[in-house]
């Protein structure tokens, strides 16, 4: 299979030196945000300086940019931190530059698709498409509403990603983790259209959630007490399963690659899904 690398070093310079980033000098971060770190909610915040209120804007906004196209590894920090775009404080000011010190740090990691021979170890295992999602909930300490996450792959190759904070609120981790799932299959139904126009046969596809009780639900394809009172929309990811385009597995959290996107995790396990999700050094 052939390989394709993305990289976008012109513009990780260019972004490092607008915010004053770019020299030898910037001590590197290990992690996009502080890890375990809760935007917002904070009783006594720093007001940002004027400086600093103008510059946040563009750095969230090149930070979303970069995690939509290249670099899945930014997607919940510039999620979290565009949340609190027209009022940032002086402590969101800080994680943004430690996002800015992360990618100072990882300026040379690049996005690989492709390039897994048939022969390789887990190749031939690996399916056409497989999709993780997770949530967490009540991350927001603000609104009380969860973060859904999800990565989907062709082949071993992540295609799709997504971190985004659910519109409403939910009553429990597991409604949390069901209405992630709804919304993953959604992409999951998306990308077997797009695989069907040029005649794949696909079989169900691998949908892997950490939470049990949700696998349990799903795979009972009832009505259950946790899930009973969400809004009817959210309940095809159940009849998606009944019918055989998604196969839910349960599979531990910390396997769980979609948690990447939930988050913000310490060093060991970003460095350990960032790999999952294909980015490497290059060169």
């Amino acid at each position: 299979m052939q390989r394709l690398a993305a990289h976008w070093a012109c513009r990780y310079t260019g972004l490092l030196e607008r915010h004053g980033f770019g020299g030898t000098d910037v001590r590197a971060a290990s992690t996009p945000l502080t890890p375990n770190v809760k935007l917002g909610g904070d009783p006594t915040p720093r007001d940002a300086t004027e400086a600093e209120l103008g510059s946040y804007p563009a750095i969230v906004g090149s930070l979303l940019y970069l995690a939509c196209a290249t670099r899945p590894d930014l997607a919940f920090a510039a999620g979290a931190l565009a949340r609190f775009m027209s009022a940032p404080t002086g402590e969101l000011v800080d994680e943004a530059h430690h996002a800015l010190r992360y990618l100072r740090g990882t300026s040379r990691l690049e996005l690989v698709l492709g390039g897994i021979t048939s022969g390789a170890r887990g190749a031939a295992a690996a399916p056409l498409l497989g999709a993780y999602s997770d949530s967490d909930f009540a991350n927001c300490v603000d609104t009380l509403r969860s973060v859904s996450g999800a990565a989907i792959f062709v082949r071993n190759s992540p295609v799709l990603w997504r971190s985004s904070k659910l519109g409403s609120i939910v009553q429990s981790a597991t409604a949390a983790e069901y209405v992630a799932a709804s919304i993953a299959s959604d992409d999951v139904v998306f990308l077997r259209n797009l695989l069907t126009e040029f005649e794949y046969d696909l079989p169900a596809t691998p949908f892997r959630v950490d939470n049990s009780a949700t696998v349990g639900i799903l795979k009972s394809g009832k009505v259950d007490a946790k899930t009973k009172h969400l809004a009817v929309h959210w309940h095809c990811v159940r009849e998606r399963q009944l019918e055989g385009v998604i196969d839910v597995e349960w599979v531990p959290t910390d396997e769980n690659i979609a948690d990447l996107f939930t988050k913000a995790l310490g060093a060991p396990k970003l460095r350990e899904f960032r790999a999952a999700m294909r980015l490497q050094q290059c060169g």
